[in-house]
């Protein structure tokens, strides 16, 4: 009964799991229970919501927009209060923070001249740092390792690759390919 669902985050509790909807939702699901029917609503509205990434800490869930003009929202879990935190983006599907939560790094499937990229977002300025540019269908994305110095992105067809992003030098490397 889910409306073509994009991303899905277990909890820490175990018991639930958080889930987007391209039709514009953030979900909370009950594992005992499922179903759609059951599942409560956090926050709707959202542009067909991608990646989520959670901050069970601060009770937040940041979330992008796949639009010509995406947004970056935080959700509060608690209320489902959204706050748009970058706008502008250009069909952005990844997102994952920084251990500090300072920074959000953002996937991009544009097409213009940067081709697919991957970028780092100052969020008290909503600066923009370009990390790599010339990607494939550029896809979710997860840190590599503890340290946070490289994150990996799914390139989807035709390219059917994993790439590895040196966040400090801003260089990239093919990690596998040949993938279906």
């Amino acid at each position: 009964g889910y409306t073509n669902p994009e991303d899905v985050k277990a909890s820490a509790d175990g018991a639930h799991v958080f889930v987007t909807e391209r039709s514009g939702n953030l979900l909370r699901v009950a594992l005992a229970t499922p179903n759609r029917a059951s599942a409560a609503v956090v926050a709707s509205g959202m542009t067909a919501p991608q990646q989520l990434f959670l901050d069970e800490t601060h009770h937040a869930a940041y979330v992008v927009e796949y639009a010509a003009s995406g947004k970056l929202w935080r959700v509060d879990l608690t209320t489902g209060n959204k706050v748009a935190l970058l706008s502008n983006l250009d069909h952005a599907v990844g997102v994952v923070l920084s251990a500090d939560l300072q920074s959000a790094y953002i996937s991009e499937q544009t097409t213009g001249p940067d081709g697919g990229r991957v970028s780092r977002f100052d969020l008290s300025s909503g600066s923009r740092q370009g990390l790599v540019t010339g990607l494939t269908a550029p896809f979710f994305l997860t840190w590599l390792d503890p340290a946070q110095s490289q994150l990996l992105v799914a390139e989807r067809d035709p390219a059917n690759r994993v790439t590895a992003i040196d966040v400090a030098h801003a260089t990239s490397n093919v990690v596998t390919s040949g993938l279906p």
